[in-house]
């Protein structure tokens, strides 16, 4: 992602979100998406704990090396302001049993409250599936998919 300085039939030039200056030749180059002109970033990181809510159990997330770490089940939330247009990119990692749910657009950030409303995204190793739920605890599929290895 980044600022397209230039591109012409021989090569591209993109200033990156890093800062630096990538040419690269126009061979190379698979597609280009342009965003709106009001996309901005709403948050890079993490880069400590703070600002970011825990559920009961404060001792499962912790912040290492430029990352979150959870030894064992818990919930990590924050409020990022979403607007009705989002995209969302993360690194995943795991080396035991995996099952990971993500809510969005909720107002409820310290624990999964099912009775109020939100997106609900679950992946676990090869699946992934999402809900609307709607407050007062209903909920409907939007949709599930395999995942590629």
């Amino acid at each position: 992602m980044g600022k397209l300085n230039s591109l012409d039939a021989q090569q591209v030039e993109l200033e990156t979100w890093f800062g630096d200056r990538l040419l690269a030749r126009r061979t190379a180059l698979e597609s280009v998406r342009f965003l709106s002109g009001n996309f901005s970033v709403l948050y890079e990181g993490p880069t400590s704990l703070e600002g970011w809510q825990q559920g009961r159990d404060q001792s499962v997330w912790q912040y290492r090396s430029g990352a979150f770490t959870a030894n064992g089940v818990g919930v990590l939330g924050r409020d990022f302001k979403l607007t009705n247009s989002v995209v969302i990119e993360f690194d995943l990692a795991w080396a035991a049993q995996f099952n990971l749910n993500l809510a969005l657009y909720t107002s409820v950030f310290d624990r999964f409250d099912y009775t109020g409303s939100a997106y609900m995204f679950y992946l676990l190793p090869g699946y992934m599936s999402l809900q609307r739920l709607q407050g007062g605890g209903s909920s409907i599929s939007i949709g599930q998919a395999q995942l590629p290895d």
